[in-house]
């Protein structure tokens, strides 16, 4: 009698994406096995774990597809091998980032002197990181550099100074 043995099933190894550019991701999954009971085998992938939305499969019944996130996390996908008679299965972990994420501008603004006396002017200095443009606003307005000082008019009262950066990030 012949006996048939489970298909031995390779996801891959564990993977990265970064929805910075796409977040998509080939797999190239395969299969072995002895042949038993007809000679082929049927692949599926699918989702374990992550979060939602789910990510898609552009053939899921193929051992090699193409799969795309949505969203930032810690996944589990399975290839199962299915030879007719018995189902063997496999994970891989994928780790989804979104690079844009570090690229948050982060911008400082101070002034020398903080507190001055009624008539009296103030510096205003201020410095950006991962910014591409800043605009003023309040006491204040107009588009800025990214990085710069200002003198300011002369204050006649408390004036609050902001500044509103953005970049790739945000």
């Amino acid at each position: 009698a012949v006996t048939n043995a489970a298909p031995v099933v390779n996801a891959g190894a564990d993977q990265g994406a970064d929805l910075a550019t796409g977040g998509s991701l080939a797999l190239t999954g395969s299969a072995t096995d002895d042949g038993q009971p007809a000679g082929t085998l049927s692949y599926a992938w699918s989702v374990v774990s992550g979060p939602a939305p789910a990510p898609t499969f552009s053939a899921a019944t193929s051992a090699n597809t193409n799969v795309t996130f949505g969203a930032v996390g810690s996944y589990v996908l399975e290839l199962s091998a299915d030879d007719g008679g018995i189902t063997a299965y496999n994970h891989m972990a994928v780790t989804v980032q979104d690079s844009r994420l570090a690229q948050i501008p982060d911008v400082t603004l101070s002034a020398s002197p903080l507190i001055i006396a009624a008539g009296t002017k103030t510096t205003l200095t201020w410095t950006s990181t991962n910014a591409t443009s800043c605009a003023a606003s309040g006491a204040w307005t107009g588009a800025k550099a990214t990085s710069g000082s200002e003198v300011t008019a002369e204050l006649t009262a408390d004036s609050t100074f902001s500044l509103d950066c953005t970049g790739p990030g945000g």
